[in-house]
């Protein structure tokens, strides 16, 4: 990324730590609810670099933070807006080029017919960010538009879902992706001792892989593939399918703070070509993912 374009991020970011700094300290009265969320946790990654099974996979361990504060916009009897500004850092052990900070802003608007136990929630979002990297390839804005619904089955069971387009914007044309989404959540409360929650998510679009220099060098447009600035090797773009399971817990800590843990696993498969002139070839990996993290509000 030139010095010029650098200059420009740091300034958007600016500009979203200011606004979420200002809604911190300047509480409107025309939120129902203003409560400052945060959470702090640890992730370790199986395959950072997304890499082919059979590749040179690399793991790597991170720790986050971030900071959020959503305020409400009661319009009508039946409708309401939030807008969420939120802040995040992340640190990894082995790979400082992924470290990153992040500024962003979501909007949703809710609509809820009655409010009668079982009504469904409707709601419509967008949200925008910037993303920071120590990797300048991966800096960019990042886009997100959907429709979700959110049910109340039981006093215990709860489900949510969700179709989502979402969009990247990085320096380098490997990392500018684009993909479509589908998500549903279960969350089952075991009385007092906490939130059981299992999920599963379809994407399709693109997707970003990593491969070390000693492993292939796929051919295709100069534009989906880089000498990759994070890891010694090549990064490249390639269209795919990612399916994405999550099971986690989350045990309460007192009325405003919990603990939260979960294993993802997503299985990604995609179209690739070896050499100048070969056939088409399937690709596919799998990464486990571990989270630990402190979740609180005041």
């Amino acid at each position: 990324m030139g010095q010029t374009c650098n200059i420009y991020l740091h300034r958007i970011l600016i500009h979203v730590l200011a606004l979420a700094t200002g809604l911190l300290i300047n509480q409107p009265t025309y939120s129902a609810s203003m409560e400052i969320q945060a959470d702090a946790g640890y992730l370790y990654d199986d395959n950072i670099t997304r890499t082919f099974d059979g590749g040179g996979k690399l793991s790597d361990q991170s720790v986050y933070a971030n900071l959020s504060l959503p305020v409400t916009f009661p319009i009508s009897e039946h409708t309401r807006a939030i807008v969420t500004g939120s802040l995040g850092a992340e640190t990894f052990l082995d790979h400082g080029e992924l470290n990153n900070l992040s500024g962003k802003i979501q909007g949703v608007f809710q609509y809820r017919d009655s409010a009668e136990f079982g009504t469904p929630t409707w709601a419509l979002f967008a949200k925008l960010g910037v993303v920071e990297y120590q990797s300048r390839q991966r800096d960019g804005w990042i886009y997100a538009t959907g429709l979700s619904v959110q049910k109340t089955i039981t006093d215990k069971i709860r489900i949510f879902g969700s179709v989502s387009h979402n969009e990247r914007d990085g320096q380098n044309s490997v990392f500018k992706n684009k993909y479509d989404g589908v998500l549903v959540n279960l969350d089952y409360d075991i009385r007092s001792l906490g939130t059981m929650y299992l999920g599963g998510e379809y994407r399709d679009g693109d997707m970003a892989i990593s491969a070390p220099w000693w492993d292939w060098y796929p051919t295709w447009a100069p534009s989906d593939i880089t000498s990759d600035d994070a890891f010694s090797g090549w990064s490249y773009r390639v269209k795919g399918s990612t399916k994405i399971l999550k099971v986690g817990f989350n045990l309460p800590l007192g009325q405003s703070s919990s603990l939260d843990f979960s294993w993802n696993m997503a299985e990604s498969s995609a179209t690739y070509w070896t050499t100048m002139g070969n056939p088409a070839s399937n690709g596919s990996y799998t990464t486990n993912q571990y989270f630990a993290a402190w979740l609180t509000r005041f």
